[in-house]
């Protein structure tokens, strides 16, 4: 009878895995496919909506003018010697009228902070160290003689919420603009992510920007489609990301994330709500969630906005290594900064965010990938086995990869339709082929990404790993000349010296003089 009993075992689970788990797996995905077919036509509406209603004569108007609200462009910077200074540089190029450019080297172990004095004539200032919102202590602050609106930082590594919190402390404007020290702007994309804020100054508290990928080969940079696997499949990421998905949340009103590499936040709010979390993992996504449930909480009136027009362009891992670390520690950031507003879901009042787009990212990002990650195992084992439910399993996944494919195109043809990023012809075709691979292949080496991120986050791993950048430079400056060595002496200013119209720097020799 026992053996009768543990012959009738393999039968058993056969049955089970076919009435049931393959059931809870068809439920699953598809669910999670029609609400990606939701977003993805919610955005296509938003897109054509905003693209009716852009107007290049008026943004062409209002850089002339001196109307909009001044901005303070934050800059975290730790070891990244190869960007840093042709994104200042971009960012004095942008056509906005009034901005200062707020530098935090977050105690990088590189030359960044030594290229920063070289190239920008740097001079060491001694400010008093505004204590609105706590960080690691500050070493040294510098004023740019060549452009007065650089203002930089030196401070122990704190990690990149810490700096963003320092930058903040030491801003002088009412928005401040949050890019990452690797990206560069369109020359308009200011204007158009501040126009928000001109159009309804009251309730906008936050604006976000599309990020796309820009190619570097080290000497130069262009904005075609990198020609390589990593780089294709991360630009139909971007796309349908960015053009498709958060344009179809910010339809509904439910944006839950401003990439932390391009947004524009009233500085007072962010105040309020105590900065940005130095032990969150993804400090952009946890930031906003927070900015949410503060004006719920508090009953104001509040708008947050993504825009697909202004862009920002970003250096992406174009090595697999560091695109895995890049996208465990998304996962890792994704599931924190659920975990930490967790009380904001299913909230009473939340309204479509608390009970439409957090329950879609925890049980469709959060969770999907343990739960596909279960398909493939049970895939395999009831291949081995010899059950039936193999045979379902398999037209399951590839219905949902053929379904992400068509869903790459879609967002290719919308960005086509509307705001036409790409234009050449070689770039159609790398998105075409990114598109399909993006789906196979791919797609289950990033699933074993954020498997690992998941496991690292219940780990209560914070670890980002160093990423590997080409930089849009031929190399670093040949001269290396410290502020010591230069003859510069910290200059004793009060907080309010930085807007006075001149700096006198005083050598150490002429100190000796004049004693």
């Amino acid at each position: 009878m026992l053996a009768s009993f543990i012959a009738y075992i393999p039968e058993l689970f056969n049955m089970v895995f076919n009435q049931f788990f393959s059931s809870f797996l068809a439920f699953f995905f598809m669910g999670g496919n029609i609400c990606n077919l939701i977003i993805l036509i919610l955005g296509y509406i938003n897109c054509r909506r905003q693209y009716a209603a852009s107007n290049a004569d008026l943004i062409h108007k209002l850089q002339s003018l001196r109307i909009l609200t001044p901005i303070s462009i934050l800059m975290p910077c730790y070891n990244e010697e190869k960007s840093i200074v042709d994104s200042i540089h971009s960012m004095f190029n942008l056509e906005y009228p009034d901005i200062e450019i707020v530098v935090c080297n977050d105690g990088s172990k590189d030359n960044s902070l030594q290229i920063l004095i070289d190239e920008f004539d740097l001079v060491a200032v001694n400010l008093e160290t505004p204590m609105i919102l706590s960080t690691m202590p500050v070493r040294q602050t510098f004023i740019s003689r060549s452009d007065r609106r650089l203002f930089v930082i030196d401070k122990d590594n704190g990690g990149k919420a810490d700096a963003l919190n320092a930058c903040i402390n030491f801003s002088r404007n009412p928005l401040v603009c949050c890019v990452d020290s690797d990206s560069l702007l369109d020359s308009d994309g200011l204007v158009r992510v501040a126009l928000p804020f001109l159009n309804d100054p009251d309730r906008t508290i936050a604006v976000g920007g599309t990020i796309s990928i820009i190619s570097g080969n080290g000497n130069d940079f262009n904005r075609s489609v990198p020609f390589t696997i990593a780089g294709m499949v991360q630009s139909v990421e971007y796309l349908r990301a960015f053009l498709v998905g958060r344009m179809g949340w910010d339809y509904l009103g439910c944006t839950t994330i401003i990439s932390g590499a391009f947004g524009l936040f009233k500085k007072s709010i962010l105040i309020k709500v105590g900065g940005y979390t130095r032990e969150s993992i993804g400090e952009d996504m946890e930031l906003l969630l927070r900015l949410h449930d503060y004006c719920k909480e508090h009953k104001e009136q509040y708008r947050v906005h993504f825009l697909p027009d202004p862009v920002c362009w970003t250096e992406a891992p174009s090595d697999f290594e560091t695109l895995g670390k890049q996208r465990s520690r998304w996962q890792q950031g994704l599931c924190d900064s659920l975990w930490r507003t967790r009380s904001l879901m299913f909230k009473k009042g939340g309204g479509k965010l608390s009970w439409i787009a957090l329950p879609y990212l925890l049980f469709f990002e959060a969770i999907a990938p343990l739960i596909e990650s279960f398909s493939y195992f049970l895939l395999a084992l009831a291949f081995v086995m010899g059950w039936s439910v193999w045979h379902e399993v398999v037209l399951l996944a590839a219905v949902t990869n053929l379904f992400g494919i068509v869903m790459n195109f879609t967002a290719l043809v919308i960005d086509q339709l509307t705001f036409t990023r790409y234009t050449a012809q070689s770039d159609l075709l790398k998105l075409m082929i990114g598109s399909v691979v993006e789906q196979i292949g791919y797609r289950q080496l990033h699933l074993y990404w954020r498997v690992r991120g998941m496991y690292r986050w219940a780990r209560g791993g914070h670890s980002w790993g160093d990423m590997k950048r080409k930089g849009f430079r031929s190399g670093a400056p040949s001269t290396r000349i410290k502020a010591s060595q230069a003859g510069l002496s910290p200059l004793e200013v009060t907080p309010t010296g930085r807007e006075q119209d001149s700096l006198t720097v005083v050598s150490d020799k002429e100190n000796s003089k004049s004693a």
